[in-house]
């Protein structure tokens, strides 16, 4: 995990001490910022850009930003544009899509991911939560 780690610095990461990697896929690098004591499981993707199609094709970028504490499990994929904020959990095989903006704290399941449960005083509540406030 260390030698990930250092890697994705030299080309340009931004990964904080006490980060757990497992196998992750960048695309550009540069664009990733992870927080503390998050772990990211493998192919985990963090997709920096995506191909638009329509009458003017073109190649959108965007940041990706993980919170403190955050967990990113096997196959997730976080699009272009998204912030976790702190002690978020993104689950197997879900999608963030592009431009999601602020992802809440909570467990985020399926494609697109949609809040499954809150964290509350570091305790899990496996009460959903209100669906019109998901991204």
């Amino acid at each position: 995990s260390v030698p990930r780690i250092w890697l994705l610095r030299l080309m340009g990461a931004h990964v904080e001490n006490g980060v757990s990697l497992d196998g992750l896929l960048v695309t550009e690098f540069d664009l990733v910022h992870v927080k503390a004591g998050s772990a990211i499981d493998g192919s985990a993707l963090l997709l920096t850009h995506i191909f638009t199609s329509g009458k003017w094709p073109c190649l959108a970028l965007g940041q990706v930003d993980v919170g403190s504490e955050c967990s990113i499990e096997k196959g997730a994929i976080i699009c272009a544009g998204c912030e976790l904020q702190p002690q978020t959990v993104i689950r197997r095989m879900s999608v963030i899509p592009l431009n999601s903006g602020v992802v809440p704290k909570g467990v985020w399941q399926g494609t697109p991911a949609t809040p499954l449960a809150h964290v509350l005083s570091g305790k899990m509540s496996l009460k959903p939560l209100d669906t019109k406030k998901s991204i």
